[in-house]
């Protein structure tokens, strides 16, 4: 890693359902998360929305429960790149 440069990486488990042809996945990072999709682009970026949805979920909750007072919040953008 050089100056500016950071990587984030998550473990997506992809399962095929035979019968249906329909995919779920998850992170195993955060195995609370289970999407569906007709095809696995279409469940990949599922996945990388319910994310999205799911942090912006808990930085609400907890920037309810903290403190108002010395406390410095800052944003970090991870940019999800096709291997």
């Amino acid at each position: 890693m050089t100056g500016n440069d950071a990587k984030f990486r998550l473990n997506m488990i992809l399962i095929e359902n035979q019968e249906s042809k329909k995919f779920t996945a998850y992170f195993t990072q955060f195995p609370e998360i289970i999407v569906d999709g007709l095809t696995q682009a279409e469940t990949e970026i599922n996945l990388i929305k319910t994310l999205g949805y799911y942090l912006d979920y808990k930085t609400k909750q907890m920037s309810s429960d903290m403190p108002k007072n010395h406390v410095i919040r800052k944003t970090i953008d991870f940019n999800y790149e096709e291997a």
